[in-house]
């Protein structure tokens, strides 16, 4: 049986960036692409439709990127929410935790947003 841990923040508030929230995104599709392309068999009556497809990524991002997750920031009670989406996933494609639950906790610290880090942009006329 395979086992995966999902991993939160306790973090210092901070602003989660639009590209932050792109990475998390991808990456959870991959890993819940690479649980199901470990399903044993196709699904069967009453059984959950775990194959790789564009129906179940969709669905997936979907759920991760709606508004209702207010981006998802780190710390934030929508990350908790998405945590327990993504357990949720593993625990339908049978994954079992690699140690007491699926949740390993860190602390990450507060990077002060500076205007020098900022992208700016302007529009062109042609």
């Amino acid at each position: 049986m395979a086992s995966a841990n999902l991993i939160f923040c306790d973090t210092f508030p901070h602003r989660a960036t639009g590209r932050t929230s792109l990475l998390t995104g991808v990456l959870v599709a991959l890993v819940l692409s690479v649980a199901a392309c470990d399903s044993p068999s196709g699904p069967g009556a009453g059984e959950p439709d775990l194959r790789l497809s564009e129906r179940n990524l969709r669905r997936h991002l979907n759920t991760l990127a709606a508004d209702s997750m207010y981006g998802r920031a780190a710390g934030s009670q929508y990350e908790l929410q998405a945590a327990e989406y993504i357990r949720e996933e593993f625990l339908e494609y049978g994954l079992e935790p690699g140690a007491e639950n699926f949740f390993q906790g860190f602390r990450v610290l507060d990077v002060p947003e500076t205007p020098a880090a900022a992208v700016q942009y302007q529009e062109v006329s042609q």
